[in-house]
C-alpha cells in the first residue's frame, strides 16, 4: 500500500523527532494487550509496531485504535483550591472542568478531586449531571497548596481504584505552586509518574499576564506530563472549547497492541516490554519499561491449561480405539504423563510469581495510603539516619495537637456500636480506605472523602467535604466549617452518631 503526504505534514513531522509512548498493559487470554500513543500528525501514517518481552520478539496479532476496542476512559480531575488561586481564576478552572466533562463519552466516568492542605476525592461517576453539580460545589480555600501530595494521591486512585476503566487521563488544573513544608517532594512525584503509566494533561491557570514566578511553576506541570505516556501541557487561554478537545484527545489518542504470548517462558522476574514503532518515511522510535513477568507467565499457564483439557480429551479418543491402534495408546500415555509433570512444575513457578506479584501489589497499596509529612528537612534527615540504624523501626509522626474520640451510632433497630477516633490535627470520614483516616465501607450513601473532624488543641471543628449527600450537625446542614460540642449528633451517609470525648 502506497501512501502520499503532503509537504506541509511532512515538515511538520520532520520539526519534532517521531516518539512511541507505551502505557498500560493487561494479559488476557494468552495475549498481552499493550495501550500504545505516538505524536504523529499524519492521520493515514503506515504504522508498523514489533513487541518484545526482554530478548524474545512477540507476534503482534492486531492493532485496534482505542475508538474501535470497546474500551472507555476515567478521569480524574485535580482542582488546586489553595489561596494561590485567584477567585477569577477558580471560576474559569470550573467552567473548563465542565466543558471536559460534556465532551466525555456517555460511558466514561470521573471523579472531581480537590487539593489545598490535604485532598479530597469523590467517587468516580458516568453522571454528567451530578459531575458538573460537584464541580459547582468547588470552592476556594485560603490555605497553602500541597500540589505534589495531591498529584501522588491521584495517581494511587487510578491505579488501584476498582472504579476506573482499562485507560485513564490525569487531569491537573493548577498554577503549578507547591508551598506545604510538610509535604512530599517533585522527585517522589516523579518517581510515581514512571511507576503508573498513566497519561496527565497539565492545565496550568497562570492568568492572562503571569509573573516569572508563576511562569517557572507552570514549566513544574509541563514536565509532569512530559514524563508520563502521552501527556499534554497546556497553558489555559480561557477557549474550553479548545481545552475539552485536546484533553480527551490525549485519552483518545492511543492504539491497543495485541501480541501473541505462545511460547513464552519467563524466569520469575521483572522483564523489560519493549514497543518499536516504525512510520514508512517518517521515521522509528522506541519505548518501554520493567515489568512483573508474573502476569506473562499466569496468561500462558492458563493457556496450558486449556491444552491440557484438549490433551486429556485427545487420550480419551485413542483408549477408546486401543484394538485398532495399541502403539499410539503407549506412546499417549507416556506422552500424557510427560506433559502433566511439565504442567505441574509450571503451576509452581506460577504459584511463587504469583506470591511475588502479590507482595509487589500489597506494597503499591500500601504506598497509596496517606503519607504523614515530617515537620522539616532536619527532621526527615533524623528520622532516615534512624530507619538507617534500625530498618525495622519507624519514627513517629509528629503532630501539633492529638485528641481521642468516641462515635456511637444511634438508631433503635440498630446493634449499639462504637468507634474510636484517634484526630491527629484532622481526621476525615468517608467510604474510601485509601481517601479516609475512617471509612465505612459499606454505607452507600457516604463520599469517598465525606467530612473531616480537626482539633486545634481548644476545639473540634467538622466540615462537610463537598460530598454528594451532605453532612448535617444536630440536624442542620453544614455549609462551612463549624465547631462541635460533647454530645453532638452527626448525620453522615445512612447513619447518626454522637460525638463524646
Amino acid at each position: 500500500m502506497i501512501f502520499t503526504f503532503s509537504v506541509l505534514e511532512m515538515t511538520v513531522m520532520a520539526a519534532d523527532p517521531i516518539t512511541v509512548y507505551t502505557g498500560e498493559y493487561k494479559t488476557q487470554d494468552n495475549q498481552i494487550q499493550i495501550q500504545v500513543g505516538d505524536n504523529l500528525t499524519v492521520d493515514n501514517a503506515d504504522r508498523q509496531y514489533t513487541v518484545a518481552l526482554g530478548d524474545q520478539q512477540l507476534d503482534v496479532q492486531n492493532v485496534k485504535k482505542f475508538a474501535d476496542s470497546g474500551e472507555h476512559v476515567s478521569y480524574l480531575f485535580l482542582a488546586d483550591v489553595s489561596g494561590s488561586i485567584k477567585s477569577d481564576t477558580s471560576d474559569q478552572m470550573k467552567k473548563a472542568i465542565e466543558s471536559v466533562i460534556k465532551s466525555m463519552d456517555t460511558e466514561d466516568n470521573a471523579c472531581i478531586m480537590t487539593v489545598g492542605n490535604n485532598a479530597y476525592a469523590g467517587d468516580f461517576s458516568s453522571d454528567q449531571k451530578q459531575l458538573t453539580d460537584q464541580v459547582e460545589k468547588i470552592n476556594r480555600l485560603h490555605e497553602d497548596t500541597n500540589l505534589y501530595y495531591g498529584i501522588e494521591q491521584a495517581l494511587s486512585i487510578l491505579d488501584t481504584s476498582d472504579q476506573v476503566n482499562e485507560r485513564k487521563c490525569l487531569v491537573i488544573f493548577s498554577d503549578g505552586k507547591d508551598d506545604q513544608v510538610r509535604g512530599i517532594t517533585k522527585e517522589e512525584v516523579t518517581k510515581k509518574i514512571e511507576e503508573v503509566h498513566i497519561p496527565i494533561c497539565s492545565v496550568a491557570m497562570l492568568g492572562k499576564k503571569p509573573a516569572d514566578g508563576a511562569v517557572d511553576y507552570g514549566k513544574i506541570l509541563g514536565e509532569f506530563a512530559r514524563l508520563s505516556p502521552g501527556g499534554q501541557y497546556i497553558l489555559y487561554n480561557g477557549k474550553t472549547a479548545d481545552l475539552a478537545e485536546t484533553i480527551t484527545g490525549v485519552a483518545d489518542h492511543c492504539n491497543i497492541l495485541y501480541a501473541d504470548l505462545t511460547g513464552y517462558q519467563g524466569n520469575g522476574t521483572d522483564v523489560r516490554l519493549k514497543v518499536q514503532l516504525n512510520a514508512k518515511g517518517i521515521g522509528s522510535a522506541e519505548d518501554g519499561y520493567d515489568i512483573d513477568s508474573a502476569d506473562i507467565s499466569e496468561a500462558v499457564t492458563k493457556s496450558t491449561e486449556s491444552m491440557t483439557q484438549e490433551s486429556s480429551d485427545s487420550n480419551s479418543a485413542m483408549v477408546t480405539d486401543e484394538k485398532n491402534e495399541p502403539q499410539r495408546i503407549s506412546e499417549g500415555s507416556v506422552a500424557g504423563l510427560i506433559f502433566i509433570f511439565v504442567l505441574a512444575l509450571s503451576c509452581v513457578v506460577a504459584i511463587l510469581t504469583r506470591m511475588k506479584k502479590e507482595n509487589k501489589k500489597k506494597i503499591r497499596k500500601e504506598n497509596a495510603e496517606e503519607k504523614k509529612p515530617v515537620a522539616d528537612k532536619e527532621i526527615a534527615e533524623d528520622q532516615t539516619d534512624m530507619k538507617n540504624d534500625d530498618p525495622v523501626k519507624e519514627t513517629a509522626p509528629i503532630w501539633e495537637h492529638e485528641i481521642k474520640i468516641k462515635l456511637i451510632k444511634l438508631g433503635q433497630n440498630e446493634e449499639e456500636e462504637e468507634v474510636s477516633v484517634v484526630i491527629h490535627d484532622n481526621a476525615v470520614i468517608g467510604r474510601n480506605a485509601v481517601l479516609s483516616d475512617v471509612a465505612f465501607e459499606n454505607d452507600e450513601l457516604l463520599s469517598g472523602a465525606h467530612c473531616r473532624l480537626s482539633y486545634d488543641g481548644k476545639n473540634i471543628y467538622i466540615e462537610d467535604l463537598h460530598s454528594t449527600n451532605g453532612t448535617m450537625l444536630n440536624g442542620v446542614p453544614l455549609k462551612e466549617k463549624y465547631p462541635v460540642a460533647c454530645d453532638d449528633v452527626i448525620s453522615l451517609g445512612a447513619s447518626e452518631w454522637r460525638i463524646i470525648w
